[in-house]
């Protein structure tokens, strides 16, 4: 009777080690969470929110950092990324691509910016 308790607390020992393993994985290479800062995403995401994240939808990235080490995709324009600046997430929405070119003309009198993108107002 003493070595089957034994045994079973040496299983549980190790699905314990092995699930806490999985996530530390799971949250270094592949997700994470993040609290939106300010109201420049509204109305996608609300200031304050909390939104899981895929840390993998462009490529792999080295842990601690934002360097990819292999990539699968680029973003589209209309995307939603996430990126690091500063030591802390950003979350901000793709205008241009690679190849475009992006022109924001102010106008003071409305405080806003009207943007062009390859040549077309949008």
């Amino acid at each position: 009777m003493g070595k089957k308790s034994t045994f079973s607390v040496i299983q549980l020992l190790f699905c314990i080690v092995f699930i806490i393993s999985i996530s530390f994985f799971a949250k270094f290479f592949l997700i994470d969470f993040l609290h939106v800062k300010g109201t420049s995403m509204y109305p996608t995401l609300d200031d304050k929110q909390l939104i899981l994240f895929s840390k993998c939808s462009y490529g792999i990235v080295k842990p601690f950092g934002s360097t990819l080490i292999f990539s699968w995709r680029k973003p589209k324009r209309g995307d939603v990324v996430i990126y690091m600046y500063q030591n802390h997430y950003v979350v901000k929405r793709c205008v241009g691509i690679e190849g475009d070119t992006i022109k924001l003309i102010a106008n003071f009198d409305d405080f806003f910016y009207n943007m062009e993108i390859n040549g077309k107002n949008i």
